[in-house]
């Protein structure tokens, strides 16, 4: 069936369910997550799982990075320029920095990570993609490093602060070798491995010589919980600290806010909910029914009694706290 995105439903969604102890965050020196998922490889090539990335987040980091406001900042990239109609982009690299095993970071590590996305390695996993428009890396010197581009890809500097764009350490990869590196990852990023165990939890240590400053938790713990019902009583026995979702249905977030010593805490997200119709056959082929669809949709409603409140009527599939540039 040829279906195509219409703005019939579309509702930016809000991060639901994420709850902490009142104290946790500030004051434990170890802070405990309740993640739904295991992810079973920690290679940033080797999926597109949210849950991947909110735990290799905090041990990967990326050329550039996206803040808590969701605007671009340099990462292990100081700063960039697009050249030649934007077909070349050239990264200044940050100097000093090491990865966990105590390799250095330099332009090397750059092109290997990519060189190994777009190669052999690259085709057998599903990050490739997301970077096709890459032709090659070129290095320039140690710390500058250019991107020769098959076409200029406008939302590419937003790519490479996430998944498959997580720089990783050549030589650590080529002495261990990949199985090993699935569950053993090395990175730049502000903790460092502490132990792996699949299907239970991983535990990660704060890296006092990341760019960026020491962590001010000297602990991440995060625990697989898939059943929601075992992760809220999980928090409500204080054996986690926060629960990320989406292992929290909406429906039960107000048994949490019962509670006085847990917090629901809400933020923008990019997820975006929305209605696809079927533009070339059937009623909904006639734009004028998509549109009386649309008009007698009403979302708020929507929003209060199904989503408990937690999202938010927008008029594009893309929510406006999300933009690419």
């Amino acid at each position: 069936m040829n279906t195509k995105q219409y703005f019939s439903m579309a509702l930016k969604s809000i991060v639901m369910a994420t709850s902490i102890t009142a104290a946790s965050v500030s004051f434990a020196s170890t802070l405990t997550v309740s993640s739904p998922q295991d992810p079973g490889s920690w290679d940033p090539i080797d999926t597109f799982l949210i849950n991947w990335a909110s735990v290799s987040t905090n041990i990967y980091d990326g050329l550039t990075y996206r803040g808590s406001d969701l605007k671009l900042e340099p990462g292990l990239a100081t700063s960039w320029q697009q050249l030649d109609n934007g077909t070349r982009i050239r990264f200044n690299l940050r100097k000093g920095v090491t990865f966990h095993n105590g390799e250095k970071f330099d332009a090397s590590a750059v092109k290997f990570t990519f060189d190994r996305l777009m190669g052999d390695e690259g085709k057998k996993v599903p990050q490739r993609s997301n970077y096709a428009a890459i032709e090659s890396v070129e290095v320039i010197d140690s710390h500058t490093v250019d991107f020769h581009l098959k076409a200029a890809d406008p939302v590419l500097l937003t790519k490479l602060a996430g998944y498959g764009a997580m720089i990783v350490p050549p030589k650590y990869i080529q002495e261990k070798g990949e199985d090993f590196f699935n569950t053993h990852p090395v990175g730049t990023g502000p903790f460092k491995l502490a132990s792996y165990e699949p299907k239970v939890g991983i535990k990660l240590e704060a890296y006092d010589k990341h760019w960026g400053g020491a962590p001010k938790l000297s602990n991440l713990n995060f625990r697989f919980i898939s059943e929601p019902s075992t992760a809220v009583a999980e928090l409500q026995s204080g054996r986690v600290d926060l629960v990320i979702p989406p292992t929290i249905p909406i429906g039960m977030i107000s048994t949490i806010e019962k509670s006085p010593e847990l917090d629901v805490v809400t933020t923008v997200s990019p997820s975006v909910y929305a209605l696809r119709f079927n533009t070339k056959n059937g009623i909904t082929k006639d734009e004028r029914v998509r549109k009386a669809l649309i008009y007698g949709v009403d979302r708020q409603a929507i929003i209060d009694s199904i989503l408990g409140g937690q999202a938010s009527a927008i008029s594009s599939f893309q929510s406006t706290y999300f933009l690419w540039s």
